[in-house]
C-alpha cells in the first residue's frame, strides 16, 4: 500500500479502503493484460484461418473454372431438352412436376417463384393395410 497518498493521522478505514482500491486497480490491470493476450491469440487463429481459406480458394478456383465452361452448358442443355419433351408427352409432366427442375446458374436466385404446371400432383399412396383374418368355419 503506498501511504504517502494519505494524511498522516487519516483513521484506519480510510487505510483500508486505500488498500480496497488498490487490489481493485492490480486486478483490473492484470484483466487488461489477459484480455490483451486473449486478443493477441484470436488474431493468430483468425490470421491462420485466413491464410488457409485462401489456400483452398486456390485449390478450388480451377475445379469451378472447369464446371462452369464444361458441365454447366451440358446441364443447362439436359434441363432445355427435357422441358422440351414434356411438353410434347404428357406422361413425363407429372414427373416434371413431382421433380421440378431448375436450370443451374451463376446468377442469384429470382425473387419471383416460377408458375407451376397445371397438373396436379399424384396422390399420396396409402400405406398397405395387412389381409383381414379369414372367417373362421362355422360348425
Amino acid at each position: 500500500m503506498n501511504d504517502t497518498l494519505l494524511p498522516p493521522g487519516a483513521p484506519a478505514e480510510t487505510h483500508d479502503l486505500a488498500q480496497a482500491l488498490e487490489t481493485l486497480q492490480r486486478q483490473f490491470q492484470l484483466l487488461l493484460i489477459i484480455l490483451a493476450v486473449l486478443i493477441f491469440v484470436f488474431d493468430c487463429y483468425m490470421a491462420r484461418q485466413w491464410r488457409q481459406f485462401g489456400r483452398e480458394v486456390a485449390i478450388l478456383e480451377p475445379q469451378v473454372t472447369a464446371f462452369n465452361q464444361g458441365t454447366l452448358p451440358v446441364a443447362r442443355n439436359f434441363v432445355a431438352q427435357l422441358t422440351e419433351y414434356a411438353k410434347t408427352h404428357p406422361d413425363f409432366q407429372t414427373i416434371l412436376a413431382k421433380y421440378p427442375l431448375q436450370a443451374p446458374s451463376n446468377a442469384a436466385p429470382a425473387t419471383a417463384q416460377p408458375a407451376k404446371a397445371a397438373i396436379p400432383a399424384p396422390a399420396k399412396a396409402q400405406p398397405a393395410r395387412p389381409p383381414a383374418p379369414a372367417p373362421a368355419p362355422k360348425k
